[in-house]
């Protein structure tokens, strides 16, 4: 009986002291786990921190560029009704409001350029067609982290503009439909300084030149109706358009947070 007993009392404290290394084991394992975890927390919000001063210093580098270049407080961006976008050189820029079912082109010319009238036609022509065909970008600019990307898989204004005749433009009339818009919407023209650049900071007093005038530049735009419901058809794809990047971003970043903290607490 008494061997009985001690078997008994040897295999109950086996088994408890099993049960505690097992523990002690776990809990281990589950600091550690943690521990990975907020580490990798860490990180991803320098990396985060590190994208959004990235993008955000671009963005004023960009912002700057073309109020040299457009005027001081001229600086035109999208909304959530309308899309912006701006030529790889900065001299001409498209506008589209869904809202109000309009668009603008617009060009930067020299005064000499601008008194040039069958220059002025033929450089709203050009930028007719290509504001036709344009499937926008998510930016104007770049960053170490991106680049711009097309926004969309089709022109952006598919659909959303007509021929004098009622007919939609398409590629087959696109060139006819351009010289609609030089003869019959009219040009305007708007005289700008561009804003000059910031002074650099010189490491030793010098005696300065007197300042030269900075360039006159002429803006030549067009305005172009839209067809009727255009901000219905369109509006929401641009946004999803413009927001796909940040979104990609988000469901990632959201990804990577959530599957350790999930894997940790079901081992808990």
């Amino acid at each position: 009986m008494k061997h009985i007993i001690f078997l008994s009392s040897f295999f109950l404290f086996g088994m408890l002291a099993f049960s505690q290394e097992t523990e002690d084991a776990f809990e281990q394992f589950r600091q550690q786990s943690q521990a990975g975890f907020d580490q990798f927390r860490e990180e991803t919000n320098k990396q985060w921190e590190a994208y959004e001063k990235a993008n955000k210093e671009a963005f004023e580098q960009f912002k700057k560029g073309i109020e040299q270049k457009w005027g001081a407080g001229n600086f035109v961006e999208s909304t959530q009704t309308s899309w912006v976008e701006y030529s790889e050189d900065g001299e001409s820029r498209t506008s589209v409001d869904f809202e109000q079912e309009e668009a603008r082109v617009e060009i930067l010319m020299t005064p000499e350029e601008a008194n040039n009238a069958g220059l002025v036609k033929q450089k709203i022509a050009e930028a007719v067609k290509e504001l036709a065909l344009n499937k926008g970008k998510t930016k104007d600019y770049e960053t170490e982290y991106e680049k711009p990307e097309p926004l969309m898989d089709e022109p952006v204004l598919k659909d959303q503009l007509q021929n004098a005749a009622g007919e939609t433009v398409t590629e087959e009339n696109l060139d006819e439909y351009a010289e609609q818009i030089v003869e019959q919407q009219p040009i305007e023209k708007e005289v700008v300084k561009p804003k000059p650049p910031e002074p650099q900071p010189e490491p030793e007093p010098q005696p300065k030149p007197d300042p030269k005038p900075q360039e006159e530049k002429v803006i030549v735009s067009v305005k172009i109706p839209l067809a009727t419901n255009s901000i219905q058809n369109q509006s929401a794809a641009i946004l999803r358009g413009s927001d796909k990047l940040l979104m990609q971003i988000g469901l990632v970043l959201t990804q990577l947070w959530c599957l350790p903290l999930l894997s940790t607490q079901e081992l808990l």
